[in-house]
């Protein structure tokens, strides 16, 4: 947490949290990634990303919108990262961790997409979306080595996280 220096911006607890394998997990404005049992409050685990980018230029306070639960059908039930979050920072990458352990399964630049991630990513049907501040929605594949299936540019500037509707 920072309440703002000439090296760092303010930053703002405005994530949605979501409940993810019996986790309730969220996100900080410096992009940690915590779960945290969801009775008693006990962190289970927590990811530090490290980032680099701790000043924003203008007034603008360092948020992080929440994290997105993907389940994948890539590795087997109840297994080492069976399940995953999948998290963005405003250092241009995107973050997957074991949805159990909190464990790095991958963090990178995305190639060909960097961009400041400003919205919670959305996992579903073996896709990851993730929204950038500049009017981008990077659409990924979930698995693997993350390929970029397309990037939509809606000339505008995006502070929300894309909605999906029937699998669409």
């Amino acid at each position: 947490v920072s309440s703002g220096s000439a090296q760092e911006s303010k930053t703002s607890l405005s994530a949605t949290p979501i409940i993810a394998d019996d986790l309730l997990v969220f996100c900080t404005g410096y992009n940690r990634v915590i779960a945290l049992d969801p009775e008693s409050g006990v962190e289970r685990w927590a990811f530090d990303p490290k980032v680099r980018n701790r000043k924003l230029e203008g007034p603008y306070t360092r948020v992080c919108r929440g994290v997105a639960y993907w389940n994948g059908g890539d590795a087997p039930a109840g297994g080492a990262c069976a399940t995953r979050i999948f998290a963005g920072t405003l250092d241009s990458e995107l973050v997957a961790l074991d949805a159990k352990t909190g464990k790095v399964l991958k963090q990178a630049r995305l190639t060909g997409a960097l961009e400041d991630y400003y919205s919670s990513p959305i996992g579903v049907d073996g896709k990851v979306y993730i929204a950038t501040e500049h009017g981008k929605v990077v659409v990924l594949r979930a698995a693997g080595d993350w390929e970029i299936l397309a990037i939509n540019d809606f000339d505008s500037e995006i502070f929300a996280t894309p909605a999906l509707a029937e699998k669409e």
